[in-house]
């Protein structure tokens, strides 16, 4: 039973997130370098709901019904150091 005055959404699961990838390439000799990576996943900090798999709370009776109930991280980073030889 909806009460008056309160309405519901229905989650989707919608995918939607950007990137970014820079690195720097160091050449140490000939055969040999450095490279120095940084990326950020996620830049617009989008909330993904879902995960690998995604399931909606099926039961009309409950407060959750049509909702996800998980969500990918939002923005995450890392650095990276990588040695070609």
């Amino acid at each position: 039973m909806v009460q008056q005055g309160k309405t519901r959404q229905i989650d989707s699961s919608l995918f939607s997130r950007l990137d970014l990838r820079v690195s720097k390439a160091i050449a140490l000799g000939e055969s040999r370098k450095i490279e120095l990576i940084g990326q950020v996943f996620n830049v617009l900090g989008r909330d993904n709901l879902g995960g690998l798999s995604t399931f909606y709370n099926t039961n009309v009776r409950s407060d959750a019904f049509g909702r996800i109930q998980a969500a990918q991280p939002r923005q995450q980073g890392e650095v990276a150091v990588r040695f070609v030889f």
